[in-house]
């Protein structure tokens, strides 16, 4: 072969390779489906869907067994057993087999000796799958080989009878299951959520729940209304019967077979044959029915509860069916004790309504008590700097149309509010049924409810307070503000709950109060009412019979809203036991003076002091708000506020007009109340109080400042300390002069060191320097105030404007020193001990 024959050929050789790839890129060819038992489930296009098949054969040869068939409803498509009994089938067990069938794959094995080698010829099961009449697939299935996990099985397709297959076992493993295995051991519901009725009865008694709406109901007694749904934990003792819903489902739930081979006692039992498994019409028969999610027939379970089986199981039969069971005794117990205690399932909770209450009414002796949840509503004005007490959405009362109060936001979020104590869990303390032959109107006589003491009537959720909506969004807050309030307005008449007061009862060593409830059953319908009699705590009716007073916002306004409570105050009035203190100022940057007590004239106020107590004043929170107003008999006889036993009148100026507002407080209010309190009253206001009374000792009995040294540590020039005359025989000067920041220069003594901490320490201390009390006005002969008697100067200059200070310490008396300053001249006052005690030692205290 020469050369260019080789060219040629390798060059054809390039041009297969290419083409054959080409090839694959666009059709990589069909999916290679032959190692599995069934490659119609595999293939590429229309591929059989599990899903699909509605009909499985099991026919067993070696053994010989009766075949097994089962079949999907095509209705409900539930899957059930028709050959060679007829039983609902475990649908996961039915489902799994067929996965198992349609995914097995072959695994190697020895090439087969021969079909009958491998006990397929002929068969020793076949297994026929079926889409409707139009589909159908088989596999004949022969003997086991290999142990463990190696184990196989033969399989043979009959499409492909020279084809036989060894497949493991364990991929295979439904297809040896028998029938006990695809039984359904679920005898009611699989779970919870699957259950939407329930009926229980046993010929003498009945009860009956159903799901409405998303509520559980009472539909037999009709009359009890809302079931109890939270709560899963069973009662200790089977005997006793559920207190929930859920722990009623699950006791439904619990009525399964434990495992089929043992709990299926027989099957195809003839009505005659009943009596001897205690489930003919003789017997004490417990039905229970249960109406599911899926469906339109209940399913209904009869149990023998007449005599136990082995002490611990009933034996039971579906209706439906004649396959006689047995199931563990616990759970039919306790459903038996619910029709002797129908109403353990009853929702003791009095306004059990998840939906938001945004309406109340409250209508008692002293009339009725509208509350309204507003959005967006802005809180009271309020003294400055405390903070709002609510944000958004306050509950306001309407006492009429078009004038509503801000009501305390406190009370109605606290636990023991009406509302609160309405909703709490398990507030109901016992029911009270109608008895044969009474009616609903006899049984309201006998409970005191024809005329109630006091109705609470709430709204909630599609019944409540509607948004207005002709409102115009884009009108600004002002206008808003300026608006005219109304009543809002209720997308319903009728109330979501009415509770109504009746009869007072002594039970148990506990006061109760007899109450009528409507639950409306569905928002928008006015006559569907559930109706329940009840007792419950007095509490309750203590908090209903309350008056708008209770509800009103208990921080009371204030004498003004603008700036500083000071501002513009030019007088302060105390008047307590006989004792008054006055100060005035002619304006606001004035130091405050003291007019009374004649022993504290002229003398200066403490400022923080008299905005101490201003502030008090213009931010008063109430224990109680008692009356709206009073006349002058019960100011003087009841609250003793005319007089006051204690006065505050607090004078604003503004424009050349002086204003007085006063805080007048009285007597000792209710002995019952959680704290002591005195009766009280703001002169703007009608309003009577009580209010804590801490308050009055908070006041002060003595308003004179008693700073008697206030300058900027750092804008002190010169210091001059000028004594120790007594401890030398002559006066000693020590003269410092600021350098800078941190050192001093000493202008006197010649050769004096001074350690600057200690002159920093002097001057922090003088900086901020109060009297312990003022003791006497100068001259005091024995206050030690002389230099040849042991005084000490001290002399400041300021670098900027101040006027300078000068203070004299003089004799020790205890624990203080009697001392004078020019920032209170002509007063003798006593200063701490330790303030001067080191300074006054000896010259050399300053030393480093």
């Amino acid at each position: 072969m020469n050369f260019k024959t080789t060219y040629v050929l390798f060059g054809l050789l390039v041009v297969i390779f290419g083409v054959f790839a080409v090839v694959l890129f666009y059709d990589p060819g069909s999916k290679d489906t032959g190692n599995y038992l069934l490659p119609q489930f595999h293939a590429d296009k229309e591929a059989v869907k599990a899903d699909e098949i509605d009909r499985v054969e099991i026919v067993r040869n070696e053994p010989k067994q009766p075949t097994l068939v089962l079949e999907r409803d095509p209705s409900s498509k539930q899957w059930k057993i028709t050959e060679p009994i007829q039983a609902r089938a475990d649908a996961a067990a039915v489902e799994n087999l067929v996965r198992q069938l349609a995914d097995a794959t072959r695994t190697k094995a020895d090439k087969a000796p021969s079909l009958g080698a491998w006990g397929l010829e002929p068969p020793q099961a076949v297994v026929t799958l079926k889409i409707g009449t139009d589909q159908t697939f088989k596999l004949n299935i022969g003997k086991e080989g290999g142990v463990g996990d190696a184990a196989v099985v033969y399989v043979q397709d009959p499409n492909r009878p020279k084809d036989p297959m060894a497949v493991r076992k364990q991929a295979l493993d439904a297809v040896f299951r028998q029938l006990p295995d695809y039984r359904d051991p679920v005898l009611l519901a699989a779970v919870a959520e699957d259950v939407r009725g329930v009926k229980i009865s046993d010929g003498k008694s009945e009860v009956a729940l159903e799901k409405q709406e998303g509520h559980w109901r009472y539909t037999v007694p009709a009359d009890y209304g809302e079931a109890e749904v939270a709560g899963t934990i069973a009662p200790s003792d089977s005997s006793r019967a559920p207190t929930s819903v859920n722990v009623l489902l699950t006791n439904l739930t619990n009525l399964k077979l434990e495992k089929a081979s043992t709990d299926i006692i027989a099957d195809n039992v003839a009505d005659a044959d009943l009596a001897k498994y205690n489930l003919d019409s003789k017997s004490d028969v417990l039905h229970v029915a249960v109406m599911l999610a899926v469906g339109d027939k209940p399913v209904e379970l009869l149990v023998g509860v007449g005599k136990k089986v082995d002490d611990k199981y009933y034996y039971a039969k579906l209706a439906n069916e004649k396959t006689v069971v047995r199931l563990k005794a616990t759970d039919a117990d306790a459903l038996r004790a619910l029709l002797g205690d129908r109403g353990a399932l009853r929702n003791r909770t009095l306004v059990a309504s998840e939906r938001a209450v945004d309406a109340i009414d409250v209508k008692n002796s002293g009339g009725t008590v509208r509350l309204r949840r507003e959005e967006g509503a802005k809180p009271p004005p309020t003294m400055p700097g405390r903070q709002p007490r609510f944000d958004t959405d306050a509950w306001m009362l309407w006492r009429d149309d078009t004038t509503p109060s801000t009501v305390d936001p406190q009370l109605m979020m606290s636990q023991d509010s009406l509302l609160n104590l309405l909703k709490q869990k398990n507030l109901i303390v016992s029911f009270i049924d109608l008895q044969p032959k009474q009616t609903e109107a006899d049984l309201e006589k006998e409970l005191e409810l024809t005329n109630p003491a006091a109705v609470v009537s709430l709204w909630a959720g599609e019944d409540g307070v509607g948004k207005d909506d002709a409102k115009d969004e884009k009108t600004n807050d002002k206008a808003k503000d300026e608006k005219p309030k109304t009543l809002p307005k209720l997308k319903s008449a009728e109330p979501t709950y009415r509770i109504s007061f009746g009869k007072h009862i002594g039970e148990g060593g506990r006061e109760l109060v007899v109450v009528k409830r409507e639950t409306k059953r569905k928002a928008g319908d006015k006559s569907a009412y559930d109706v329940a009699f009840a007792k419950i705590p007095m509490l309750v009716f203590d908090k209903a019979k309350k008056g708008p007073l209770t509800y009103m916002d208990r921080q009371l306004p204030p004498y003004t809203t603008e700036g500083s409570p000071a501002q513009n105050m030019t007088r302060l009035q105390v008047q307590r036991a006989g004792a008054i203190n006055e100060l005035t100022r002619a304006k606001d940057a004035d130091p405050w003076t003291i007019v009374k007590p004649e022993g504290q004239a002229n003398r200066l106020g403490d400022p923080q002091k008299v905005f101490g107590v201003v502030g008090m004043m213009n931010g008063l929170i109430a224990s109680e708000l008692i009356a709206d107003k009073a006349d002058k008999n019960d100011l003087e006889k009841t609250y003793g506020l005319e007089p006051p036993q204690t006065r505050v009148d607090i004078t604003v100026t503004k424009d050349g007009k002086p204003t007085t507002y006063s805080v007048l407080f009285g007597k000792d209010g209710p002995k019952d109340g959680p704290k002591e309190t005195v009766f009280a009253k703001q002169s703007w206001r009608d309003t009577i109080f009580t209010i804590d009374k801490g308050i009055l000792v908070d006041l002060p009995t003595d308003f004179q400042d008693t700073t008697v040294a206030k300058f900027d540590p750092a804008n002190v020039a010169t210091l001059k300390l000028t004594g120790w005359q007594d401890l030398v025989g002559t006066p000693v000067a020590i003269d410092l002069e600021r350098k800078d920041a941190t050192t001093w220069t000493v202008k006197t003594p010649a050769n004096y060191n001074v350690d600057p901490a200690k002159v920093k320490a002097l001057l922090d201390t003088l900086s901020k320097l109060k009297a312990e009390k003022f003791v006497a006005k100068l001259p005091k002969p024995d206050a030690g105030l002389e230099m040849d008697k042991g005084a000490l100067k001290i002399e400041l200059t300021f670098a900027k404007d101040d006027k300078p200070l000068e203070l004299v310490v003089g004799k020790l008396e205890g624990d203080t020193y009697l001392a004078t300053s020019s920032l209170v001249p002509g007063e003798v006052f006593a200063v701490k001990k330790s303030v001067f005690e080191g300074p006054k030692s000896k010259p050399a205290y300053f030393n480093p």
